[in-house]
């Protein structure tokens, strides 16, 4: 074939070739840091649904096992963070800092996952760590309508607490992250406030309306709940 045919048919890939190419050479140190934080986030749904899929099957999950599975990628992503730091080392990137920032009003920035977190308390206020609320306001309920939406999240958002005004309920996974380690060892980082025990989460069990998930931060337990039971909460807002 002559060559000035196959010209025309190479040029355009070499051009695509020689911009990735200088696009990576001139990321800077945040956006290789925003980058790998969004690359590692997407690992763990990847990981968090194949582990769901994987252990439910005939209308049930074996939480067990699920619970060993989803332990699993928990602790994969937040050990990114420590690569993260080491890769950042010296740049003055947001990775270049403690994973946990206390924002002094209240709050508590997760720099790996993006999501602010309420503090808790022990001050008797909307915040205390004491407090106990229902998913649903009937027995057998299914209705997002129990106190921890109606009172709980409806007083954080009325306030506009910490001057943000979409405050929500964290999902099971969002919840496993903040863990110092997963079941049966558990806990919580004392930036977070006092840790209280099983707290709720937005997810709901699939094969039963009236039940959602729950997550103990002293052991890093998971089951699922009827939504007429009351437990800890805590909340969350923004994310990757």
């Amino acid at each position: 074939m002559p060559a000035h045919i196959r010209r025309p048919r190479l040029a355009p890939i070499a051009c695509v070739l020689v911009v990735a190419a200088a696009s990576a050479a001139i990321a800077s140190p945040e956006e290789r840091c925003q980058g790998n934080r969004y690359i590692a986030a997407g690992t763990n749904v990847r990981c968090e649904l194949k582990a769901a899929g994987k252990y439910y099957a005939n209308g049930s999950l074996d939480v067990p096992k699920f619970q060993e599975a989803a332990g699993k990628c928990a602790k994969l992503y937040t050990t990114t963070w420590l690569r993260l730091q080491g890769r950042a080392r010296g740049t003055g990137s947001s990775c270049d800092a403690a994973r946990f920032l206390d924002n002094g009003d209240g709050t508590v920035t997760d720099t790996l996952t993006g999501l602010q977190w309420e503090k808790k308390t022990d001050d008797g206020t909307i915040h205390d760590r004491d407090d106990r609320y229902a998913w649903s306001a009937n027995v057998a309920g299914t209705a997002a309508d129990g106190g921890t939406f109606t009172t709980f999240l409806a007083a954080l958002n009325s306030a506009c607490f910490a001057g943000q005004c979409d405050w929500r309920l964290p999902t099971l996974a969002e919840l496993q992250t903040i863990l110092l380690d997963q079941y049966p060892a558990g806990g919580i980082d004392p930036i977070f406030g006092p840790r209280g025990d099983y707290y709720w989460s937005s997810t709901q069990q699939t094969t039963g309306p009236d039940l959602a998930w729950i997550l103990s931060f002293q052991d890093g337990s998971r089951t699922t709940a009827l939504k007429d039971a009351t437990f800890n909460v805590r909340a969350v807002r923004r994310g990757l």
